[in-house]
């Protein structure tokens, strides 16, 4: 499904076109996702699912919590860059929150926290998630 949202875009991700990319009659695709949002929803969780796996590379215990907070924002954009169609639909449709956006979003909340802990943040940690956050979202 991601080739296909990578190669067409959200359109191009149809029940049609996933049940004969992956071989099924489109009745089969109906009873595992419901319908075209259901698809796009999967593909949004398998992408906050890879991005997520990226992001917990990183050292988690770093010796700067401002550098630690640079790293994974040279993942968030590396990952926008590779797959920008999959990226746009993670963060471009807020309904797409799922339990993997959240957990990358505690993730988020940690670093902050750390940054705090050493004296390093200015404004409150929920501020400062948000204004790290907000230039991740597709415009």
């Amino acid at each position: 499904m991601s080739d296909l949202l990578e190669r067409g875009g959200r359109d191009a991700v149809t029940t049609r076109a996933v049940a004969d990319a992956a071989g099924l009659q489109p009745p089969a695709l109906y009873r595992l996702f419901g319908d075209k949002e259901g698809l796009l929803d999967a593909v949004a969780e398998y992408g906050f699912t890879r991005f997520l796996a990226a992001k917990q590379q990183i050292d988690p215990a770093p010796q700067d919590p401002v550098m630690e907070l640079r790293d994974g924002w040279d993942i968030v954009v590396e990952f926008g860059l590779a797959n920008p169609a999959l990226y746009t639909l993670m963060y471009g449709e807020p309904t797409r929150s799922t339990a993997v956006f959240r957990i990358g979003l505690e993730f988020l909340m940690e670093r902050i926290r750390r940054i705090a802990a050493a004296g390093l943040l200015r404004v409150e940690e929920g501020l400062a998630a948000q204004i790290v956050h907000a230039p991740a979202a597709p415009s």
